[in-house]
């Protein structure tokens, strides 16, 4: 978009979308002044350090933003840094969630949305030589699975025209495919999460993902790939918008 170098220089983190884009809590407290208070919102607590671990002006709390968010929390915000709804979001609707982000504003604060493609995620050989034949048959497994639970993707090609659908100002978007440095690791962490999450959906309803014993036949062709040097990777999208002062 026009005006790039500038709506960075304005934004708030002061840094360029891949930077921010990888941002996490702990990680902005360390490069931010202690006056900064940084919040932390989930659905749950289970996953959060011990209170006594987090840096003075980090504080993390419970809000489904699926639900309505406590009045409390409404205009607090100078900015708003979402990531990961994609395999949350049921029936291609973001627009509940969208909503509630807008409320935790402040006028003239920013929502910065990172997502990774789910449409993207896509299997690459590192020569010619190499089949990524297995590693492909379980995206498309996983991708149908998707489709039978209610998970569509559409809506993360146009995460600046959703902000600007609730009143945002759309100040910037980029579309950050995986880098060859990033590809070996990212590799690593959707096999984990894969085994996970295939684990628990083919047992739990194997009509989705297929039974046990398939996916992990699936599976195992897949960690064949990946030890061919095969990796697997979706694009990262960012959206930034601002609401009118």
């Amino acid at each position: 978009m026009a005006g790039h170098t500038s709506v960075q220089e304005a934004y708030m983190l002061g840094r360029g979308f891949k930077e921010s884009a990888r941002c996490w809590l702990l990680e902005l407290a360390r490069h931010k002044p202690n006056s900064w208070r940084l919040h932390g919102l989930d659905n749950s607590t289970a996953n959060f350090p011990a209170k006594e671990l987090l840096p003075s002006n980090v504080i993390l709390q419970r809000c489904d933003v699926f639900d309505s968010v406590p009045k409390e929390l409404h205009g607090q915000f100078d900015v708003v840094h979402v990531r990961a709804f994609c395999v949350v979001i049921k029936g291609g609707d973001p627009n509940p969630v969208a909503a509630n982000l807008i409320k935790l504003l402040k006028p003239g604060g920013y929502v910065q949305w990172d997502e990774a493609d789910c449409a993207s995620f896509s299997a690459h050989a590192p020569n010619v030589e190499t089949s990524t034949a297995k590693a492909a048959a379980l995206i498309k497994r996983w991708q149908s699975f998707s489709q039978k639970s209610d998970l569509k993707f559409d809506w993360l090609s146009d995460l600046p025209g959703l902000l600007c659908s609730h009143g945002l100002t759309a100040l910037d978007s980029i579309r950050l495919p995986c880098s060859d440095d990033l590809r070996k690791p990212s590799t690593d962490n959707f096999v984990m999460a894969l085994e996970e999450i295939g684990r628990l959906a083919s047992n739990r309803n194997p009509g989705l993902l297929g039974t046990p014993l398939e996916w992990e036949e699936l599976f195992h062709g897949l960690i064949g790939d990946v030890g061919c040097g095969v990796t697997i990777s979706m694009d990262m999208v960012v959206a930034l918008g601002q609401m009118r002062k």
